[in-house]
Order: C-alpha cells, then structure tokens, then sequence
C-alpha cells in the first residue's frame, strides 16, 4: 500500500466517521453545479438518492485503489455518451471536490492530503477519459 493511498483511506474514513450522514455529498454537488451552469443543466432530472450513493461508491472505490481500469473507462463513457460530460469539466468536479475536502476536514486537509487526493482524482480522470 502506498502512502498516498493510505493518506487517502485515512482522510476518507475521517470525513465519513464525522459525516454519518454523508452531508459532504450534498455539499460537493451544490459546489459542482454552482460551479458551471452547462453541468448543473446536466443535473435537471437527476435522482438525488441515488446520485449520492454512485457518488459514495466511486469516493469509495478511489480510497480503496479497487476498481479495475475498465470500470473507470466503462464509467467515463457513460458521463460522455449518456449524460453528455465533457472532460473539460473535470477541472470543475475536481475543484468542488477539494474545497469540500478542505472545508469538512479543516486542519487535518494538509499538504499531503491535498495531494493525495489531487493525484488520485487526477489518474482516475486520465483512465475516464482516455
């Protein structure tokens, strides 16, 4: 197991242990759709429920280093095919996601975590879009 991994599984355990409710989600989708009116269109029709746990899922599945490289590419081609995802957004997925790491994990969102987390979402984007 890698550092960066483990920085992951340690900072995802914490964020979930101090949201049991997984309210970050709900936050990093506000973020995300407030972000960019094109993806928050992409959003119109969309079962909350089970938007979130997709969500959980693939936060999980990153932290966990799982998932093979053609469920990502799988993954990738759905968000561009059937939900018109473009890669030019992931700069936008990837900012919502760290303003909401940073903002639920306060003082222990250090450097490290920070880039453990901008590498790991950085790679699974490459495998996505690829």
């Amino acid at each position: 197991m890698t550092t960066g991994t483990t920085i992951l599984q340690t900072s995802f355990q914490r964020l979930v242990h101090d949201d049991p409710e997984h309210t970050f989600i709900d936050a990093f989708y506000t973020r995300l759709t407030g972000r960019n009116t094109e993806i928050a269109a992409l959003f119109e029709h969309t079962d909350w429920h089970h938007q979130r746990d997709k969500l959980m899922l693939s936060l999980s599945m990153i932290v966990e280093s799982s998932g093979p490289p053609n469920y990502l590419q799988k993954l990738g081609k759905d968000h561009l095919l059937r939900y018109g995802v473009r890669p030019a957004m992931a700069d936008d997925f990837k900012a919502a996601l760290t303003d909401v790491l940073s903002e639920r994990l306060g003082d222990r969102y250090t450097d490290e975590v920070r880039e453990a987390w901008e590498s790991a979402t950085d790679n699974i984007l490459k495998m996505m879009f690829e």
